[in-house]
């Protein structure tokens, strides 16, 4: 290890990181990215509604999602739940269009509604 003395690490370290903060944040980035995928994955990678595979998020069954977002920071829910698997059944995963209809922020439309009916999960 080239510094012994953890003060003279440290400051290297700083040093380092103050250099290349575009490293550094394309590296949480990728973090970020990653555990997303992985969550996205476990929930079956498709909207639980329509069965869309892009533009997924995550959506609280138990309609508390602000109050947890406080708790914990928005972009941290991922790295959340995947510490917190025992709370996966609290969550389902939906597409945009679908997720705006729960909440009543928005009608999905047109092209949405058309693949909605090529879906094997349509009624």
């Amino acid at each position: 290890m080239p510094y012994k003395d953890k003060a003279k690490r440290v400051a290297a370290s700083l040093n380092w990181n103050n250099r290349h903060p575009e490293r550094i944040r394309q590296a949480a980035l990728n973090h970020y990215y990653r555990v997303r995928n992985e969550i996205i994955a476990l929930f079956g990678g498709a909207c639980t509604s329509c069965g869309f595979d892009s533009e997924l998020e995550l959506h609280h069954k138990d309609e508390n999602g602000k109050a947890h977002r406080k708790e914990i920071k928005t972009r941290e829910i991922y790295r959340w739940l995947k510490r917190h698997l025992d709370q996966k059944d609290k969550f389902e995963l939906l597409c945009t269009y679908c997720h705006g209809e729960q909440h009543g922020r928005c009608r999905a439309g047109g092209n949405h509604n058309e693949r909605r009916k090529q879906s094997p999960l349509y009624e």
